[in-house]
This record gives C-alpha cells, sequence and structure tokens, in this order.
C-alpha cells in the first residue's frame, strides 16, 4: 500500500518536468533559426545571432547542383534553393545571402565593410521591389559567388552558415534593415563587384555603370566596389 500511495505522489510531479521540457524545447524563434534543424546539427534553444537551418545532407545538395545544371539558362535555376529553404524567413534568406556574399569576397579583415556594402546593394534592390525578398536573392545569376556551383563559390556556406560570430553580426544588419529599410549606400547603388573572389575575374564586367565614390579606403576598394545603377529593375 504504502508503495501505491508514493507512486500516485510522483507521478504528477514526473508528468510537471515532462510538460515543462517539452514546452521548453519548443520555444524557438523561427526567425533566427530559419525552420527545423537537420540532425546534423544539433538543436539548440534560440538564443540571438544562432546559425539557422543548415543544409548539407548529400543528396539533397546533389539535387540542388544538379537542377542548376539542368536550368542553368532559365528563371527555374534556384527553384530547388527554394524548396530547401521554404521554410525562412525574409529576414533568415537576406542574411543567408550577405552572410555567403561576405566570404566571397575573400577580405577577411574587412570583413565588417564588406558585409555593410552587400546588405546595401541587395537592401536597394528589395526597396526597389517593394519588399519582395525572393525575386531579389533568387534572381538568375545575379549573386553566382554564393548560388552557382563552381569551385570558388560560397553556395556551401549560404545552405549551411558555420561561422556564429559572422552570422550573428549579419543577422543584426539585416534585421536593422528590414526594420527601417535603410541603406548605407546611395539607393540608386545597386550592383558590387568582387576583386578577390577568384583569380579569374580581377576586373569589373563592362557594365557601363558609375562607380559610387562614397568608397575611400583603398583595402575596400582592391576588394569590394559598387556601382549606381538607377535603371535596375
Amino acid at each position: 500500500m504504502s508503495d501505491i500511495i508514493t507512486l500516485v505522489k510522483i507521478e504528477p510531479i514526473k508528468l510537471y518536468l515532462l510538460l515543462f521540457l517539452i514546452g521548453f524545447a519548443s520555444e524557438t524563434n523561427a526567425d533566427e533559426l530559419g525552420g527545423v534543424r537537420p540532425r546534423s546539427r544539433p538543436s539548440h534553444v534560440s538564443s540571438e545571432g544562432h546559425l539557422p537551418n543548415c543544409i548539407n545532407d548529400e543528396d539533397q545538395v546533389s539535387r540542388i547542383t544538379e537542377h542548376m545544371s539542368a536550368n542553368r539558362r532559365n528563371s527555374n535555376k534556384y527553384d530547388e534553393y527554394k524548396n530547401a529553404l521554404s521554410g525562412d524567413s525574409d529576414t533568415v534568406l537576406f542574411a543567408r545571402l550577405a552572410y555567403a556574399e561576405t566570404l566571397a569576397a575573400n577580405c577577411t579583415d574587412q570583413n565588417d565593410e564588406v558585409l555593410e556594402r552587400v546588405v546595401g546593394v541587395v537592401g536597394n534592390r528589395i526597396n526597389r521591389r517593394n519588399g519582395d525578398v525572393k525575386s531579389v536573392v533568387f534572381q538568375r545569376d545575379q549573386f553566382s559567388s554564393s548560388l552557382n556551383n563552381y569551385g570558388s563559390s560560397k553556395y556551401k556556406d549560404f545552405l549551411c552558415p558555420q561561422d556564429e560570430a559572422l552570422w550573428s553580426q549579419t543577422l543584426a544588419r539585416v534585421r536593422r534593415f528590414m526594420h527601417d529599410k535603410e541603406t548605407s549606400v546611395s539607393n540608386d547603388t545597386m550592383n558590387y563587384f568582387f576583386f578577390k573572389h577568384d583569380p579569374r575575374w580581377t576586373e569589373a564586367p563592362a557594365w557601363g555603370l558609375e562607380e559610387n565614390t562614397e568608397q575611400t579606403n583603398p583595402q575596400i576598394q582592391s576588394c569590394i566596389r559598387t556601382y549606381r545603377n538607377p535603371g535596375w529593375k
């Protein structure tokens, strides 16, 4: 009889603890995590700047790259990216791009300034399209250094950010833009070029665009330059 009484007293405590743990584990911030984490990366309670959903399953990455190859010349090129990242908020999707593009510049010592210019240009494009983040991020071949499949592209970093400090910095900057819609470059600055991304491309394309001379630091100019393009749509 005493054993039964003890069990009755203990079971409600166990039930309470179980419900508490379930509730605690479910309190995640979708804006930071960008969806449910796969088992390849441990799941944690959300905190400011926590890394987002990681897409690194070999089969899924292969589907993305094979689809890109099969559709490299049409508007469906990035459809598998869209499927894989369908759980991302606009903020996280923009942050993924800005994070990967900052890495693609290959200017680690200037990451802060590169990030600021990337967010400025991408943000101006988003503003020009009335807040349509997806149409900007997934416009074919506009951000090849972060989405296309070639040796120096950072598409794997786009899919699975690993640098928690840089991600936190990127997410904070993107959130600020999403809140106030303001950028640190002129609102007609719509293009940039990375001079250290790949040794095959050391000169900006013949766009016929006016360089934005707001950049005065020679170190930054040897890394990234921005260009005015008032007619961009």
